[in-house]
Parts: structure tokens; sequence; C-alpha cells
């Protein structure tokens, strides 16, 4: 049998736990428990990793060191595939995205070119109603040109997110 030791270390370095080695499981974090499961599913060095809702549940520094864990996964090359409700996360983290609506996958490409699909720049503003209203642009200055048209003086001009894109895909009303 092979000696895992070193690589136990290791691993524990990398989630940053290697000062928690001698606490119980049960005894840590919510998101120390994350992160060890993360560790524990590198021990044999695999090419894809599949992760359910990794940061789910957890804080904001917690969540931030998990992202790390991912990020430099990334970097030897392994495929990460996971699941999140964070469309931040998503946008942040990886290379493709599937946007899944009611059980079905509406959209799988690059961050970057769904949002190019419904335009980089987002004019975001309440109409007379107080409603909020979305118009999206191709380039920055079209959004600036739109933005001068609006009575409203409450509006924000911003890149486009993730967000948006699942939010104009799943057939909600955006206008």
């Amino acid at each position: 049998m092979k000696n895992y030791k070193n690589k136990i270390d290791e691993l524990l370095e990398f989630a940053e736990l290697d000062d928690f080695m001698e606490r119980k499981v049960m005894n840590l974090s919510g998101g120390m428990a994350r992160r060890l499961t993360i560790a524990k599913a590198m021990i044999n060095d695999p090419e894809i990793v599949i992760l359910d809702e990794p940061t789910v549940g957890i804080d904001i520094n917690g969540r931030r060191k998990i992202w790390d864990m991912l990020k430099y996964m990334k970097t030897k090359n392994k495929t990460v595939l996971l699941t999140t409700h964070y469309i931040e996360e998503a946008e942040y983290l990886c290379g493709r995205v599937c946007l899944i609506d009611k059980g079905r996958i509406i959209q799988d490409n690059t961050p970057r070119f769904l949002k190019k699909q419904l335009g980089l720049y987002t004019v975001e503003y309440f109409d007379e109603e107080s409603k909020t209203r979305y118009k999206f642009f191709e380039d920055k200055q079209m959004a600036l040109n739109y933005s001068s048209e609006i009575e409203s003086m409450n509006y924000t001009i911003r890149d486009t997110t993730l967000e948006d894109v699942f939010y104009n895909f799943t057939n909600r009303k955006v206008q």
C-alpha cells in the first residue's frame, strides 16, 4: 500500500487545515469541513473533480478559500465540474457555464459569450412606475447614448452579469 502521509500533509496545507490535523471532523467549522472534503477528493490526484454546491452555507472567508482551491486546481489542468446557485461564483470560477431552468440546459457556453449574446453593457433604471428595467447594449457608448434618453434620474450603467443572462433566458420579462 502506498504511503500517503506526504500527500495528506500537502493536501491539509493546500486546504489551510494543517494546524487542525489533530481536531476531529465533527469539531471543524462548516467551511473547514467543506475544504477537507475537497482535499479528500484530491488524494488520488484525479483529472476530474465533481462538486455539488461546494460553498453553500459557508461564510465569505471560507467561500473565498474554497474559490482559491478551485482556481488552483484549474492551474493544474484539473477539470472541475461544479453545481452552484451562486451565479457570481460560476461567472468568477468557470470557463464554461451551463444554465439550467426547470431541469433543462438553456444555455451552454463561456461566460463572456453568454453575456455578449445579451449585450456587454446594461442600463438599469426605474421606470415611471418605479419598476426596475434593463436595457442591454453591445458597447458602452450605445449605453451612454441610451441613458441620456431616460427620464429617470435613477439609473446605472454597468457590465452585464451572468445573472442578467439567466434572468433573460429563463423567459422572465426583461425589457
